[in-house]
């Protein structure tokens, strides 16, 4: 073997023997080969048998967060309960509405009485930090028996079961069912009793989902997701430790050196009684008079430790927990980036997508419970015509400036469509002027629209006679 082979070979490793020669291998059961990267290079040894990352693996070892654990940091860890909450309680911050029906008013004050939205916003909660939460409204009837919908005449409470509380027990095995390998039949624990409920009667709110195939084989069922904590965990763990390394420097920012003379003629247990009479003396001394006393021989020196690259570790840390959770930085800590031209306007912006689509996944929940309100308020007809929808309100609020920019615009353009005769006057002025405050959109309504053509037939047929 040259020398050129001789520093390949150890640099790369052994070159793999000859396929002519060598016997015929046996499938392996498990996946011990090293992994090679498709290019490497010769002289550093990067993606070589001996790189070290080379055989770099994911684990499939890791333990899945208990609920106590995860209980124990949504109580204890402030990050953490943030990491939880933050998104519920912007997507619910501002609530929601309803759009076409009569006497919306009628059903908000229903939704308050019966406590909606806290169910909906702790349900929200215990889906992002247990895996899952089962919405459960109470009306009469079997609770093992499907829903009838219409037949619902009276909702006497809403509950909130989470991971602990809430089991699937019937599955839908039904290949041709939408719901197949959904809950059928859900088991419910509370105050010392267990009720068996439909999954037509109560909402499965969802936490970060997975693979149902992959839940079942490792847990036994698809209930619940995974928590949202779960798959963060590594990098909160890192910058929880980053933190409490940085409180124990803290303590060490300065240390102080005492050298008393004359200790090396003296006895061991002399000298440590020597030295702890002087080392007192010199404590009262600087706590009574601010001044130290020392002796013949005596030293005194303090030394600064600075705790040098800590705001790297730390800035590191909080970025990568601020990417792997979706939340930017100036949502998540509450301050705003540095550097030249940095307002967080971006990160802001960034949430609101975020919060937006969030509140998009919840709108079915919204939707199902309203109608059940509408049912038993005995306005079936308003569900069955179905002109009705549940919207979220905006979550920022424009400013002075933004308002009259915007009511300026839609002036100019109303003037516009009512001059062209694309919009009327009554359509405009229930839009901008009307009981449910200004409005972008204006709609008409059909005896409008019919009042616009005859108008608009009628000036055709006079300009046509005049001609």
């Amino acid at each position: 073997m040259g020398l050129r082979d001789l520093v390949l070979d150890r640099i790369l490793g052994p070159a793999p023997a000859s396929s002519v020669l060598a016997p015929p291998a046996q499938a392996p059961t498990a996946p011990t080969e090293v992994r090679l990267d498709s290019i490497a290079n010769a002289l550093t040894g990067l993606g070589g048998a001996r790189d070290k990352g080379a055989v770099a693996r994911p684990r499939l070892d890791v333990q899945k967060l208990t609920p106590p654990e995860l209980a124990s940091l949504y109580e204890h860890n402030g990050l953490a309960a943030r990491i939880v909450d933050a998104l519920p309680d912007d997507a619910c911050r501002k609530g929601w509405h309803a759009t076409g029906l009569d006497d919306p008013k009628a059903l908000e004050d229903a939704e308050r009485e019966l406590g909606i939205p806290e169910a909906v916003r702790h349900a929200m909660k215990m889906a992002r930090l247990h895996g899952g939460a089962l919405v459960v409204p109470v009306t009469p009837g079997d609770p093992e028996q499907p829903l009838d919908m219409g037949a619902v005449r009276q909702l006497d409470a809403v509950h909130v079961f989470d991971e602990d509380d809430a089991t699937p027990v019937e599955w839908d095995r039904d290949i041709h069912s939408r719901t197949y390998r959904q809950p059928l039949v859900w088991q419910v624990y509370g105050a010392g009793r267990s009720f068996r409920i439909h999954a037509s009667r109560c909402h499965w709110v969802r936490g970060r989902r997975r693979s149902i195939r992959r839940m079942q084989e490792m847990h036994g069922s698809s209930w619940p997701d995974l928590s949202e904590l779960q798959h963060v965990y590594d990098e909160l763990q890192r910058l929880t430790s980053v933190s409490q390394a940085g409180a124990h420097v803290a303590q060490e920012l300065r240390t102080s050196v005492l050298r008393v003379g004359g200790l090396e003629r003296m006895e061991a247990g002399a000298a440590a009684e020597a030295l702890t009479a002087r080392a007192m003396v010199i404590a009262r001394m600087k706590s009574l008079l601010g001044v130290l006393m020392l002796g013949d021989g005596d030293e005194f020196a303090s030394h600064a430790n600075p705790p040098t690259g800590f705001r790297d570790l730390s800035t590191e840390a909080k970025a990568l927990l601020a990417a792997v959770t979706g939340i930017p930085e100036v949502v998540l800590y509450g301050t705003s980036p540095g550097g030249l031209s940095t307002d967080g306007a971006s990160g802001w912006q960034q949430w609101d997508r975020k919060v937006v689509a969030y509140q998009s996944s919840h709108t079915p929940l919204l939707t199902w419970l309203w109608t059940l309100m509408l049912h038993a308020s005995g306005r079936s007809a308003e569900v069955d015509a179905g002109e009705w929808s549940m919207q979220w309100r905006p979550l920022s609020e424009p400013s002075f400036s933004e308002r009259v920019a915007a009511y300026k615009d839609t002036a100019a353009a109303d003037a516009v469509y009512l001059d062209r005769g694309v919009l009327s006057v009554e359509a405009a002025q229930e839009a901008r002027f009307g009981e449910g405050g200004w409005e972008l959109d204006a709609e008409m309504t059909p005896e409008q629209l019919a009042d616009m053509e005859a108008t608009a037939r009628a000036a055709l047929a006079q300009a046509t006679g005049e001609e």
